[in-house]
């Protein structure tokens, strides 16, 4: 998890340094050299060139060599330098620490919502990892048994290959629907999203839904589970503030304000 981090802070930091020729040629050598197609590329940021390249295991977890090269190709000597740092890194890594998983989760937050908003984290704040997220309150409960990891889904497989998958391995799949009241009535009525929420196809498929609160009370009326967001009230939220920043008092004074 803390691999990807570092690998993936320096796709991103490669991508903020190239200029638009610097794109071009990385195309241009990419293609010329048979690593990917011309149609993959033709619109791709770099970005989505390296995620392409992983995909591929032309390059990965200590394994960037492909990648320096194109960086030296580039005339990215400095850059260069860093890939190799990473890759070695990565090859000689020790077991995961709780400071690698806090690293992860503010790098993942800074790349999905730093654009939207800033990255709101406290360098001081010593916070469980069990209560980085909302609060959930659990409204009801059966005995459906707990998800399971699996294997990534081939990315070349047609629609049909792909539809085939899911039916042969329902117990496997966990289809993830955020924001269901915020489909239209035409995607209601053309899709056969509501009947999977419902249970109607695909039965025995995991299936985890998003909505804000009193919407879409009928489509959910049969889903196993139920949570519900419950807010912080005033009282909560000066025990919290006190409890987490009882060694930098300042801190929870500014908070509290």
């Amino acid at each position: 998890m803390a691999e990807l981090s570092h690998r993936a802070r320096l796709y991103k930091k490669i991508e903020d340094s190239l200029s638009e020729d610097d794109v071009r040629s990385l195309r241009a050598m990419l293609v010329s050299d048979e690593h990917l197609g011309q149609a993959r590329v033709e619109n791709a940021t770099p970005l989505e060139m390296f995620n392409m390249l992983e995909a591929d295991n032309k390059i990965g977890k200590g394994n960037l060599a492909l990648l320096v090269d194109l960086l030296k190709a580039l005339g990215k000597a400095k850059l260069a330098e860093e890939a190799e740092d990473v890759a070695k890194r990565e090859g000689t890594r020790q077991p995961f620490t709780v400071e690698d998983i806090v690293t992860c989760l503010k790098d993942l937050y800074a790349r999905e919502n730093a654009r939207v908003r800033p990255l709101p984290w406290c360098e001081d704040l010593s916070l469980s990892l069990e209560e980085v997220y909302t609060n959930l309150q659990h409204q009801r409960r059966d005995d459906k048994g707990r998800f399971e990891d699996t294997d990534t889904i081939d990315t070349n497989m047609t629609p049909d290959q792909l539809w085939s998958f899911i039916q042969e391995n329902q117990n496997d799949i966990l289809f993830i629907l955020d924001g269901l009241d915020e489909l239209s009535q035409a995607a209601r009525e053309g899709t056969d999203v509501v009947a999977l929420i419902q249970g109607k196809i695909l039965r025995n498929c995991h299936v985890l839904v998003t909505s804000r609160p009193y919407h879409c009370v009928k489509d959910l009326e049969k889903c196993d589970e139920f949570y519900k967001i419950v807010g912080y009230s005033k009282n909560d939220s000066v025990q919290f503030i006190q409890k987490y920043f009882s060694e930098t008092p300042e801190s929870a004074r500014v908070i509290r304000r």
